[in-house]
């Protein structure tokens, strides 16, 4: 028999684990866009590390855009990039598998959306308007702000609304892993391309308006040029 010689496995390092856990989290929807860490002291406890570690993870996850600083201190949560997702997921990607499952995501979100609006239209309530209501108003104070991750985490939430409205516990359960990993390539796709969200605030009331009117052909017509446009 040919003889094999592996090497031996490193341990992985302590940072990589928090790295691993923090994304987990993320793409199980225990964090989601917008969530606010704990204070560094409070998350090492919660964590079982020491503040080392935890600080080398939080730097390593913020310089990959999955956790951003803001002014006034503090991390918060941006999302997941398809790299990070298929990590967590523990799913046996390539690299240039990754582009063509992320192409996938965006595809499979325009399909569900689309029946989920349908649904929203017909079964909506004061509630489910109200919450995507508000959703549009903490974007306009965002866009105010020019906050680019503020915007994109407020449009998330008003699709999230949105499918919330379609009263279906199963698909929107679907939609938050999908949102996990797409919000990030969006992010990028504005930072480098900011008059994209410009428009926004209004597409969103737009389509709510058609919500609140039951017109579902209308809904679903601008729902697919918005989609079309946000990639």
């Amino acid at each position: 028999m040919k003889k094999i010689t592996f090497k031996k496995l490193g341990k992985m390092r302590l940072s990589d684990q928090i790295v691993d856990e923090i994304c987990k989290m993320i793409a199980n929807n225990e964090l989601k866009m917008g969530d606010q860490l704990p204070p560094e002291r409070d998350l090492a406890e919660m964590l079982g590390v020491s503040r080392l570690p935890l600080r080398e993870a939080l730097k390593a996850l913020e310089a990959t855009s999955v956790i951003d600083s803001r002014m006034g201190g503090g991390y918060y949560v941006r999302g997941l990039d398809i790299a990070h997702l298929v990590n967590a997921l523990n799913m046996n990607v390539s690299k240039s598998e990754e582009v063509e499952l992320l192409r996938e995501m965006k595809e499979a979100r325009r399909l569900l959306e689309i029946g989920a609006i349908e649904l929203a239209c017909q079964r909506r309530n004061q509630e489910d308007i109200a919450e995507m209501e508000i959703a549009i108003k903490r974007m306009e104070f965002a866009l105010d702000k020019g906050d680019i991750t503020s915007i994109m985490s407020t449009s998330i939430e008003f699709h999230a609304c949105m499918v919330k409205a379609a009263h279906n516990t199963l698909l929107d359960n679907m939609m938050a892993c999908l949102y996990n990993s797409i919000v990030a390539d969006r992010i990028n796709t504005y930072e480098k391309q900011p008059e994209r969200y410009s428009f926004a605030p209004e597409d969103h009331r737009n389509l709510l308006q058609k919500i609140i009117e039951r017109d579902i052909i209308t809904a679903k017509e601008l729902l697919k040029e918005h989609l079309r446009d946000a990639y």
